[in-house]
């Protein structure tokens, strides 16, 4: 099997460039990748995401968007997070073998993992969107900070000094880039519980449990500090909220339904997301019953019960933040606990060694699909189209004297009749253009870069408006200097005349 591994691993690592291909030549920008872009050259970022706690975020946001000044560029971002997310999934592939290797785990649940990483709806966002350009920072310093942990109990039941320090740091990091990759931290423990057969928690996993609550406090006090002494307002998104039954609502309508729809994309208008999720999730706690039928009913009830309290650790800094919005980009962490929960489940009951490979084969390959469609179909191609048409209306209509420009914003659902996509909180499928901080940035970076002139691009006064209705209400009157970009009317147009040409 050691042999073997590396030839998997190759053939794993080829699935990058057959999914991501479109990163090296796509030319879109999405929602607020032009806000960074344009006002990086006048203000740092750091601030911004200081004031969150993401300090690691501001600069890294100085260093790429400072580095670039168009939006064909941002295709060298996007090149970079995708052999960020490589590495990601290299170090995942280690480190999991040697957890696979101390829990004689099959290493069927080493290639399925990856694949997973690889292909998993969060992967898409990472990539394609430069604003998660960090992200990587604090998946990989969260995944070395649980597993130094795991491996030191593991190994010698005892820390060193070295060892919680080590972790700490990480741990830390981690959190100083975005609080949601932490969770990955109790991935090893979490994985340890669910191939135990006992219901109570080991040790081992109560320490990692107890080590992740105080890694947490800690950093949260750095940023209470930080807050005081320079007296910064609180983000709404930093705030700590107390209603739990309220958040536990909110896990069970919304990030548990997409991690259990596994790599479908979820959506609370679709009944089809609506139906899946559920069956999804009681068949595995049916599934558990079944599994454990020799054990006393109570003891599997606390294993479930354990279980859950696990994922919601693994989510924690959503489930303590008073802000309810569950967006894929906060969901890696609880997406990889859920699929291997789901696997481990699958294997159990699948017990020839031959239906298991099926299995395997059969599972890699709807992840690499949906991989495949999600990326390119749900994310790129109509975020192409709506920076194509938007440049195509630009070149044509934008003169030197333009003094005024009238913006009204896309409708969110203005993708739909073309791509047959939903918007998926404001990720997927949802326009660029939709959101009320882009047309004045956008306005700015397409007259830059049509006249190459900033201060003329500066000068430029922009009135937007959400929808024709309120554009109508405003009764504008338009003089010869000024112009109107109606989004909807302009992808319209474009897609039907390519439609045209495609005839």
């Amino acid at each position: 099997m050691q042999k073997k591994q590396p030839i998997g691993l190759f053939l794993i690592l080829l699935i990058f460039p057959l999914l991501y291909f479109q990163v090296f030549t796509a030319k879109y920008f999405f929602s607020d990748d032009i806000h960074q872009l344009w006002y990086n050259k006048y203000s740092s970022a750091y601030a911004a995401s200081a004031s969150q706690g993401r300090w690691i975020s501001g600069w890294v946001f100085d260093v790429f968007f400072g580095s670039i000044s168009t939006v064909s560029q941002l295709r060298y971002l996007h090149i970079f997070s995708f052999i960020s997310w490589i590495l990601t999934t290299l170090l995942w592939y280690f480190i999991f073998t040697e957890w696979a290797n101390k829990l004689n785990l099959d290493k069927k649940f080493n290639s399925l993992t990856t694949v997973f990483i690889t292909c998993c709806i969060p992967a898409a966002i990472y990539i394609g969107w430069t604003s998660c350009i960090q992200l990587f920072i604090g998946i990989c310093a969260s995944l070395l900070s649980g597993h130094f942990l795991f491996t030191s109990l593991f190994k010698e039941r005892k820390l060193s000094a070295g060892t919680i320090l080590l972790c700490t740091t990480t741990g830390i990091i981690s959190l100083s880039t975005y609080q949601n990759t932490f969770g990955l931290f109790l991935l090893p423990f979490f994985i340890y519980y669910i191939q135990s057969q006992k219901s109570k928690p080991a040790r081992t996993v109560i320490t990692g449990i107890v080590s992740y609550c105080i890694i947490i406090s800690l950093y949260f006090l750095i940023f209470r500090f930080y807050i005081l002494i320079n007296e910064i307002s609180q983000s709404e998104r930093t705030r700590i909220s107390t209603d739990l039954l309220g958040k536990l609502s909110f896990l069970f309508s919304d990030p548990l339904p997409m991690v259990f729809s596994v790599n479908f994309l979820y959506s609370s208008r679709s009944i089809f997301s609506q139906v899946l999720a559920p069956l999804v999730m009681a068949a595995w706690a049916i599934s558990l019953f079944i599994r454990f039928k020799k054990n006393k009913i109570y003891n599997t009830i606390g294993r479930l019960l354990f279980v859950l309290l696990l994922l919601v650790l693994i989510y924690l800094p959503s489930m303590v933040a008073s802000e309810n919005f569950a967006s894929y980009r906060t969901l890696f962490a609880l997406h990889l606990a859920v699929f291997y929960l789901l696997i481990d489940q699958l294997f159990f009951f699948i017990k020839e060694e031959k239906r298991k490979k099926y299995a395997m084969y059969s599972t890699c390959f709807f992840l690499v699909f949906t991989g495949f469609y999600n990326f390119n179909f749900q994310f790129v191609n109509p975020l192409k189209a709506e920076y194509e048409a938007f440049a195509v209306f630009m070149k044509k209509n934008m003169r030197i004297d333009r003094q005024t420009v009238y913006f009204i914003r896309a409708d969110k659902f203005m993708f739909s009749p073309y791509y047959h996509t939903l918007p998926y909180k404001d990720e997927f499928g949802l326009p660029s253009t939709n959101k009320d901080w882009v047309p004045e940035p956008l306005i700015k970076q397409s007259v830059f870069e049509l006249t190459g002139n900033r201060g003329k691009a500066e000068k430029i006064k922009i009135l937007q408006f959400a929808d024709t209705t309120e554009f109508n209400k405003a009764n504008v009157q338009l003089s010869g200097n000024d112009l109107l970009i109606d989004m909807n009317k302009i992808f319209s147009d474009y897609q039907k005349e390519k439609q045209h040409s495609e005839k």
